[in-house]
């Protein structure tokens, strides 16, 4: 009969040779990222501290951010964002209310 001694035994072909443990992967950045980046250079900045506060790739919040890139036109976009970047605003939903205030003001003007 076999008793248990507390004991764990492997094969040596289980060991890693010495120095070569787990090396980390160089951190690739999401497809959101990559599209914010090729068509929206401006925003690069920007991007980079959302992912800071974030503390991560922020997944969620680029997804917001690019789809404001799809639907809005560009120039109130920018705007919003060059606004939201110098108070360190990282709301998207406040972002895209000034996208909002500014489109209502330049694009649908109310004739009395």
């Amino acid at each position: 009969m076999l008793e248990p001694t507390g004991c764990k035994y492997s094969l040596p072909e289980h060991h890693r040779p010495r120095g070569q443990g787990l090396k980390s992967k160089p951190w690739n950045c999401s497809p959101e990222e990559k599209r914010l980046r090729q068509e929206v250079p401006e925003v690069v900045p920007y991007l980079e501290a959302l992912k800071k506060h974030y503390s991560g790739r922020a997944t969620l919040p680029l997804r917001s951010l690019l789809r404001m890139v799809e639907d809005y036109p560009r120039p109130p976009l920018l705007e919003a964002i060059s606004t939201a970047a110098q108070y360190g605003l990282f709301d998207l939903e406040r972002v895209e209310n000034l996208i909002l205030r500014k489109l209502a003001r330049e694009y649908f003007l109310i004739k009395s």
